[in-house]
């Protein structure tokens, strides 16, 4: 939906802190909330059920857990690693730049 708010708040604090601290996000004083609102208008094409419709296999290991799917935006597999914190599941690692 393009909320880059709700997409920040899917993230560790440590991730958000990191994309925060980026050289980009730093040199033009974007918070993680603009960043991931910026990525979402990368692929104006995609729409809201093309990312819904994604498969999405996890497996969890206690508080951890590694979710693998085909990633819409870069037509790939990939890896994201989740952790629980405070209570809650939320994204560790993120592909932060498509691959050529």
């Amino acid at each position: 939906d393009q909320d880059g708010e709700a997409a920040c708040e899917q993230l560790t604090d440590e991730l958000r802190s990191d994309i925060e601290q980026s050289p980009a996000a730093v040199r033009s004083g974007r918070s993680c909330a603009d960043v991931m609102a910026l990525a979402a208008g990368l692929n104006p094409a995609l729409t809201t059920s093309d990312v819904e419709e994604v498969d999405i296999e996890v497996e969890e290991d206690g508080d951890e857990a590694v979710a693998t799917l085909n990633n819409p935006l870069v037509q790939r597999e990939e890896t994201i690693e989740l952790v629980k914190e405070d209570g809650e599941w939320r994204i560790s690692t993120l592909e932060t730049r498509p691959g050529g």
